[in-house]
């Protein structure tokens, strides 16, 4: 079993902050309030999603307004996009952010390098991409 830790997590009453965990498989990486990891899809672009259909089952988009950035991430690098079916998503540097429906507890991270496209948003962010 791996292990996580908080490393970072907002305390000031306000909903919609973001955390970030550790594992020993992937860092430090970021998740929502409640712990659950936040990935990315290496098909997507900046400020567009590619995963719709059957994908949004198994990979539900990631909402939030007012993020609430852990230390390491800056607000600004939040934004938030308009999905082609008309739901709003946040993203992190323009890129959508999801969850994994596998993932049933905080700290799961059973998305990581599936199928070679979906990532945690950690250190490494992007570089997969190259």
């Amino acid at each position: 079993m791996k292990s996580q830790t908080i490393i970072d997590t907002i305390n000031d009453g306000s909903p919609n902050k973001l955390q970030v965990l550790q594992s020993e498989e992937v860092g430090k990486y970021l998740a929502d309030q409640n712990g659950m990891t936040l990935y990315y899809f290496k098909k997507d672009t900046p400020g567009v999603s590619n995963c719709s259909g059957e994908c949004l089952k198994i990979w539900p988009p990631f909402y939030a307004d007012s993020i609430k950035a852990p230390a390491g991430f800056h607000k600004n690098d939040f934004n938030t996009i308009i999905r082609e079916d008309g739901q709003r998503q946040t993203t992190y540097k323009g890129y959508p952010l999801y969850y994994f429906v596998n993932d049933q507890q905080p700290g799961d991270i059973k998305g990581q390098g599936v199928k070679d496209v979906w990532f945690v948003v950690n250190k490494h962010f992007l570089q997969e991409k190259e």
